[in-house]
């Protein structure tokens, strides 16, 4: 009888003096020999700036200030040479014409630039080209902002000559300034167009756009009817 007992009781304390043998852990320990949830998500694949092989290699934040600096320098020397060639060419006749046409043109020029510069279609033509070894096209939101300010300039110069022409006009047959600005198609399709590019510019404000988005991106949209009402 006695060998059976020293054997239980042998059997029931030997787990209780391997457990005991072994170091507690504590939670976090255990915490950290759990799989975290982030080692099964997939992760995505790293870029690698290398293979798109710039001709030359972006130097932060150096190579995109040097990119924008000289697109800007092209885009305001092509709405220079527009300016100065209609000027020079109604300059001996009447230069207000020639200021009416150059804000004309420069209007249309800088719609479609705006409309190029965040087309995806057409930048995706454009990373097929050797351009994108030249240019990051990425960077287009800036582009599309500086059309815009040029577009405004453009606008407040326009209508600001027609204006003042119809003010004298006005005057010169004694005629009520409503009725000049109001009486015709081209009358009318100026005042609203102008309306809408200023909605257009008070909605894409910092402040307006990071508190009212919805408003912004509505609103945006109202460039549809602009460019139905230019042709």
């Amino acid at each position: 009888m006695m060998p059976d007992n020293i054997s239980s009781s042998s059997s029931s304390s030997s787990p209780q003096s391997s457990f005991s043998g072994q170091p507690r852990q504590t939670p976090q320990q255990l915490q950290r020999k759990l799989p975290s949830r982030a080692a099964h998500i997939p992760q995505a694949p790293q870029i690698d700036m290398a293979r798109r092989k710039y001709l030359f290699p972006p130097i932060y934040p150096c190579h995109y200030m040097l990119q924008r600096a000289g697109y800007m320098g092209v885009w305001i020397g092509a709405h220079a040479a527009i300016l100065a060639y209609f000027l020079s060419a109604h300059m001996a006749s009447d230069w207000t014409e020639g200021l009416n046409f150059a804000t004309q043109y420069g209007i249309l020029v800088s719609v479609m630039g705006i409309l190029i510069a965040m087309s995806p279609t057409f930048l995706g033509m454009l990373r097929s080209t050797p351009l994108n070894r030249v240019f990051t096209f990425e960077k287009r939101v800036h582009a599309h902002k500086f059309m815009s300010y040029v577009l405004f300039a453009w606008t407040i110069a326009h209508s600001s000559l027609h204006y003042w022409t119809g003010v004298k006009y006005a005057d010169s047959i004694s005629a009520t300034h409503l009725f000049i600005f109001w009486q015709d198609r081209l009358g009318i399709t100026g005042q609203l167009m102008w309306m809408i590019f200023l909605l257009i510019g008070l909605a894409a404000i910092p402040i307006v756009r990071r508190m009212c988005y919805e408003l912004f991106y509505y609103v945006h949209h109202l460039y549809i009817v602009n460019i139905a009402l230019l042709y």
